[in-house]
């Protein structure tokens, strides 16, 4: 299906965007071509249309009122402001929007072909399952053996769902997550899914009380800068997630590889979004291919493919 005919899509079923709404598309040079499909189509549903070109990883100090006063914001940039104070700021005045950072036509195309009502069905499922569990227990044939301790924790849905006001999300969507109680959330993490950033060998991550304590593997400088760079709420385990996109691509940008189903990720970092406390510029998904997981000794995940 050709990109425009897909952006009609993403307006008419993911924001059921409304004639006379005030839409921002925000967005970088390499990502033009999208933000021309998707503000070509916008104007179809007699959208108001704003558009934001950004040179560089900041967003221009004159753009609060513009997010604040709009009912739909369209994020294509390469950085992430999932949990920028403005972007928080926008959607506690009602503004609904999808952030997409890194993302490319060629994602976007696959991303607005999912089947969205079987994929909110499947991650409901999977968030009702951690609501009402107090234990994660993750192993793997590479040596992942770790547990999340997610008692009185509710399970968050990412569907890609912003037709009320308020909402907010990632597109590509699709992931049950959480913010896990720190105590008790240890264990060893063999990463997998990272290979762009880390290498092509596993990255071994200790971790005891929800903080990273060691970190082994040609990778390890990697995370070990971000350390130094952010400090020690960069080593807090910040959100529990497992990813439920049939159509999403492990070996692709973090954005869509952590929604591919059957796989889980430890994130690292910011949890503000997930109803955690943990305020800090960063936040970064740890992601484990192959996983066997277990909610309260019931093994829903076996080896990556989904039970439920």
């Amino acid at each position: 299906m050709a990109l425009k005919e897909l952006a009609k899509n993403f307006w008419r079923k993911n924001f059921n965007l409304k004639p006379f709404e005030k839409v921002i598309i925000v967005f970088d040079n390499k990502r033009e071509e999208l933000a021309r499909a998707l503000s070509e189509t916008a104007v179809m549903f007699k959208a108001d249309l704003g558009l934001v070109k950004i040179y560089d990883s900041e967003l221009p100090p004159d753009i609060e009122d513009r997010l604040v006063g709009a009912d739909v914001v369209v994020f294509l940039t390469e950085k992430s402001y999932s949990h920028h104070p403005l972007r928080v700021k926008a959607c506690e005045a009602g503004a609904r929007i999808a952030s997409l950072p890194k993302i490319t036509s060629e994602i976007f195309k696959r991303a607005a072909q999912a089947d969205y009502e079987k994929l909110a069905a499947r991650t409901k499922t999977l968030a009702d399952l951690l609501t009402g569990a107090s234990e994660v227990k993750i192993t793997s044939s590479l040596g992942t053996n770790f547990t999340v301790n997610i008692r009185g924790k509710e399970g968050l849905l990412d569907i890609g769902n912003f037709t009320e006001p308020g909402n907010f999300g990632n597109f590509p969507a699709g992931e049950a997550s959480l913010a896990p109680v720190l105590e008790g959330t240890s264990g060893v993490l063999v990463v997998d899914g990272r290979k762009k950033l880390f290498g092509p060998h596993p990255l071994i991550v200790r971790v005891e009380d929800g903080r990273v304590v060691s970190v082994e593997g040609p990778g390890s400088t990697v995370l070990e800068e971000y350390f130094n760079q952010y400090g020690e709420k960069a080593r807090l385990i910040g959100e529990f997630g497992i990813g439920s996109n049939e159509q999403a691509h492990i070996e692709s940008i973090p954005l869509e590889a952590e929604k591919a189903m059957g796989t889980v990720h430890l994130a690292l970092g910011n949890n503000l979004s997930f109803g955690g406390e943990n305020d800090v510029r960063f936040h970064l998904d740890l992601i484990i291919t192959q996983p066997t997981v277990a909610l309260d000794g019931n093994v829903i995940i076996k080896k990556g493919k989904l039970l439920i």
